[in-house]
Order: C-alpha cells, then structure tokens, then sequence
C-alpha cells in the first residue's frame, strides 16, 4: 500500500516513513485491509486523515528486496553493505521487467548502482513439443511426481545441462530418464563397486599414498583428467556458467565407468593385496571424494550420500570445495586418447568380419606412432589380440583362427556362462565356488587347458568334470555344442 494519508477536510497531505510514525509497532501488519483502517489526525486543520486506496505494482516489494529484507536504513545497515549488490541473480526471461527491472530501478533511485553484478537469465519450461505447459493442455508435469520417480537431483541436473541459458526447456519423462540412465546409474555403479570390494580388503584410506608417478598407467590417467575436472568447473562456477561444468562431470563420469573401472576391475578382484591394488583403491577413493565435491552443488543428495560414506560422516556441503590438484599429465592423457581410438578402429574392423571380442586374435596392425608399452598393453587388451603393431596405412585384423586361439577363445565363453550362472543362483561377488561341468570335443579340452584362467575369473576354487553332489545347474549350447554347468559354495 503507498503511504500516503490525505486530510478529508483540507486536502492536505502527509508520506509516512515507519509503522511507529502512525502509532503502530514494527511488527504491525501494513498490508491491506488492515492498513486501510487507520486514521491519523491533520496537523493543519485537525481533521482526520486516511489513507488513499492506491497500491503499488507488488514487484516494488521484490525490487526493495536488498534493503528491506535487512530493515536498512533502520537498522541492519551492516548487513546489508556487506551483502550489496548481490553476485548474480537467476530467474526465467519473463522476469525482465518483472524482478530484474524493479531491482535496478530501484537500487539505482536509492543507490545510483545496480542491486546486482551479473544476470542469467533463464529460458521457460515447456512439453517435449515445445508448448507451453497448461492444465488445459494436459501438459504440465507434476513435480512431486517427477521427485518420486527420479528423484530431485536428476531434476536440477536435467535443468544444468540439457540445454543453454536462455533457451526453453523441453521438459519430459524420456529427458529425465536419460539423465539417471547416463549420470547416475553410472556414477553410483562406480560409487557400489568401490564400496564393494573396499569393505572386502578393508582398505584403509589413511593408509600412506602410493606416489602417483608409481601407479598404473589408468591411474596416472584418471587423476590427471581428474585435475582438469577441477580446473574447468571452478573456472566455469567462477564465471557463473553452470552448464559447460555440468556437463564436464558427466563426461567425466562416463570416462570412470566405460574405461577407467571396466579397464581395471581385474586389479581389484585379485585376492592378493599389493601394491598396484592399493593403489587403485586409492585412486578411485580419491576421484569419487572429489567427485562428490564438485557435483554437490548440481547434486547435492547423491553428492551427500556418497561423500557422508566415503568420510566416515562428514557432510560434503561442510567441507572445501576441492582446490586445484597437481596431477596433470598431458602425455599420458595424449597417449590414452590415441589408445581409444585404436581400440575404436579395431573393433570396427573386428565387426566388419563377424568376429566377437572375446575371440582371441593373432595380431593387429593399427595407423600411426606406436604407443608406449603400457598403455599399447591396454589396447591388445581390449581388442583381445596377441600382437600390435603400428605404422600401416590402415588397420590390418589378422583374421586366422588356430586351433589354439579357438580354445582360449571357447574357455572365455565359458567363463561368461559360469558368470551367469553365478548371478542367477544369488551369489555374492566375494563367494569362491566349485564349478562342475559336462562337455566333451573341443569344449572339454578348451576347460582342461584354460581351467587356471577360469577359475581366476570365476574365484572357482576347484573345477570337476560330472555332475558333482550339491551342484545345481543346467543345460546350455555353445558354438554348436553342448555343455552342462553347474555350482556350488565352496
């Protein structure tokens, strides 16, 4: 309501400056009706003095925001300097002249500067279609229904990266689904599988570090672009962009599970404790830590949930947001792209021929430098090939398939088996089993040369040929022949 009280006999006028000016307290409410019913007397002529009826467009309430809110010029004058103008401020584009235009016309009336340093300025939610949403329209989504189903940290993750300031926002269940099944389902699969065997071998975090020019080459790769990470979010949050950092994590994430943690599971699952194990235990507890940080303020319950885990209770939104690292190792990071794209090639040329991954290979020759041999190691790995070579004009898949490479090739099918069998029966990752087994031909002599290779794999402390006491299992056909499998606990 404006503050203005005219006198009904005189028409003399009078601008109210506080609730104690009219004798109320502060605390009074000034809002109408309330305000409408006081009356004060006219000091020219004794008459009675009311208030006119006009209110002020409800935005000068949000455009005082800055001072009002701290009671300035009153009281709270502290406050408020310290707190004016504000860093940034966020809203939709309609709020142009709504909040943003009544908090600088204002601020600059009273202040002669503006209420706020830097603007971002949002586009509209709107259906998948692009149309606005409306209840006449069927198309409006319901928030909590949106929170039930995949939570509120996908929500505000959905609004950080789908799309650039100022644009709308196609907003829909199939946009949102994409966000869990790319983010997060990755990342807390990463997030369970460290917790998992960390409790297993008891890891201790304290424990002293191994250096990190020490450790496995994956190792040196992950925390150099972990060290990245951390440049360009602070750099991006520092300059209020929060898209190009949102979107740098979720790159990252996919780097951690479909290369770092599918590349070196086997260093975890080794039941010997040593050195390399430890320090890829460290390695991933570091990079989820950090992780944790930079995303709490995009996500802050799985952030909360995974850094209260990993801290023995420490909230991530009470610790430091991380500072920057000193693992950047641009060779390393150079030379695992190049093995990226090799195994990239390989694969293709793999399927152009119709020949699965778990296949062994003679050789392959790849185009360009050779790569060093530890990150080359990585690329025979994945490309499951005995021999790499490089330098040809193009990739060269040696396609011969002996009788040797046949056996190893059916032992990894068979362990793919086991693997399933394991799961359907309700296994726990840390069980060791007896696998029991009937085949013959090629199958049988594949398990008797590779039955060291496949009880690593499978942690099968034994393997028996017959249909052994205690062991469930079924009847199953591969590569055309038939096979029996069945377990047992150990």
């Amino acid at each position: 309501p404006l503050p203005f009280w005219v006198c009904e006999s005189c028409e003399e006028q009078r601008c109210v400056s506080s609730a104690a000016e009219i004798g109320l307290k502060d605390d009074a409410d000034l809002h109408r009706p309330y305000i409408d019913a006081v009356t004060i007397p006219c000091a020219k002529c004794g008459g009675v003095m009311r208030r006119i009826p006009d209110v002020l467009d409800t935005w000068f309430d949000s455009g005082s925001m800055p001072f009002a809110q701290r009671g300035h010029p009153r009281h709270g004058s502290k406050e408020f300097e310290e707190t004016f103008p504000a860093d940034f401020i966020a809203e939709a584009l309609d709020q142009t002249r709504g909040w943003f235009y009544s908090l600088l016309a204002i601020s600059t009336l009273l202040f002669k500067q503006n209420a706020y340093r830097n603007v971002i300025c949002l586009g509209l939610v709107v259906d998948p279609k692009g149309k606005k949403a409306s209840k006449s329209r069927g198309n409006v989504l319901d928030p909590n229904y949106l929170f039930d189903t995949y939570g509120s940290d996908a929500v505000r993750w959905y609004f950080y990266t789908s799309t650039q300031v100022g644009e709308n926002y196609r907003t829909g269940d199939a946009a949102l689904k994409e966000v869990v099944q790319q983010l997060f389902i990755p990342l807390w699969n990463c997030y369970s599988f460290f917790v998992t065997y960390a409790r297993l071998d008891e890891f201790d975090p304290s424990a002293p570090q191994v250096p990190v020019a020490e450790r496995h080459v994956l190792d040196r790769w992950l925390l150099s672009r972990l060290a990245g990470l951390v440049d360009g979010v602070t750099t991006g949050l520092d300059r209020y962009d929060a898209n190009e950092p949102a979107r740098k994590i979720q790159r990252f994430v996919d780097d951690l599970s479909n290369w770092y943690v599918r590349r070196s599971r086997r260093r975890f699952w080794k039941s010997q404790s040593d050195r390399d194990k430890l320090a890829a235990y460290q390695t991933l507890y570091e990079t989820l830590s950090t992780i944790s940080q930079l995303m709490a303020p995009f996500a802050p319950f799985m952030s909360e949930a995974m850094f209260r885990n990993l801290s023995q209770g420490r909230s991530v939104h009470l610790s430091d947001f991380p500072d920057a690292l000193t693992w950047h190792d641009p060779e390393v990071e150079a030379s695992m792209a190049r093995a990226r794209q090799a195994v990239e090639a390989g694969l293709a040329a793999r399927d152009a021929v119709r020949i699965k991954v778990r296949q062994p290979l003679a050789s392959i020759a790849l185009p360009g430098d050779p790569l060093p041999e530890d990150v080359a190691a990585i690329v025979r790995e994945e490309l499951n090939v005995k021999k790499t070579t490089f330098g040809a004009a193009e990739v060269q898949l040696d396609t011969e398939i002996t009788e040797e490479l046949k056996l190893e090739g059916l032992a990894r099918e068979v362990v793919r088996l086991i693997q399933d069998r394991r799961k359907k029966t309700g296994l726990n990752v840390e069980d060791r089993i007896v696998t029991c087994f009937e085949a013959d031909g090629l199958l049988q002599r594949a398990i008797e040369k590779h039955a060291d290779y496949i009880k690593n794999e499978t942690l099968s402390a034994a393997i028996e040929h017959g249909k052994g006491d205690g062991c469930e299992g079924e009847q199953l056909l591969l590569e055309g022949e038939q096979i029996w499998i069945g377990l047992r606990r150990s």
